[in-house]
């Protein structure tokens, strides 16, 4: 997974990622009681499955870019905040789900 982007949407967290999908099976990558992103100082947010822009299933050998927006308002100025997706669904799915740490926020 790559975060592209984070925005500050009216004290919302916001970001745009990219997923890629190299096994040889479809993937499922639910938003809802999935995402989490958690920022410096240990707060934690979760996605809004209503929001953005996310299509949960990728087909093999395919990428996924799309919008995720969290819920709460979220602390305002520069820090970093590390995603996680607790799981992906599919009989190639990896375990543990995938995380990326240290994204810089506005």
């Amino acid at each position: 997974m790559e975060v592209t982007k984070v925005e500050n949407q009216g004290g919302h967290l916001r970001i745009d990622a990219t997923v890629t999908n190299g096994t040889d099976d479809s993937l499922t990558v639910p938003l809802f009681k999935n995402v989490t992103a958690v920022d410096e100082g240990g707060r934690a947010y979760e996605a809004d499955p209503f929001s953005g822009s996310w299509v949960e299933t990728i087909s093999s050998g395919q990428s996924l870019s799309g919008t995720i927006e969290f819920e709460g308002l979220y602390e305002v100025g520069p820090g970093v905040l590390d995603v996680s997706f607790a799981r992906l669904y599919g009989s190639a799915a990896p375990s543990g789900g995938v995380v990326v740490t240290g994204i810089a926020r506005p």
